[in-house]
């Protein structure tokens, strides 16, 4: 609100919610092209009504680290390739004491 501009959500967790609402699943590797898509489906979109800025809640770099740490350190090309070549000019980093919205992922 603050700088009028765009948020961009974590397409993740949208994504993760409904596949349990339907399955009782959590994320498998198969899972996270979607979910790739999802996000710079939603990004693209928020971007194009943006006012100079765009707030990203998370991007494919984030995907990138996930399938490494879950998934023995397999990342698909086709997830490493894009998240490389994304451009973001700043990362805000949080810490532990930042307050987040428990889900049932």
């Amino acid at each position: 609100q603050h700088y009028k501009t765009k948020w961009v959500p974590e397409y993740m967790r949208e994504y993760l919610q409904l596949k349990w609402d339907r399955e009782q699943k959590s994320c498998e590797p198969h899972d996270l092209l979607p979910i790739a898509k999802g996000q710079m489906t939603l990004e693209n979109e928020l971007a194009a009504q943006a006012d100079e800025l765009l707030f990203c809640d998370t991007n494919l770099l984030e995907l990138v680290v996930y399938s490494r740490a879950y998934y023995d350190e397999f990342v698909d090309p086709a997830l490493l390739k894009p998240a490389l070549k994304a451009q973001y000019d700043l990362y805000f980093l949080t810490y532990i004491d930042v307050p987040w919205v428990e889900d049932d992922l």
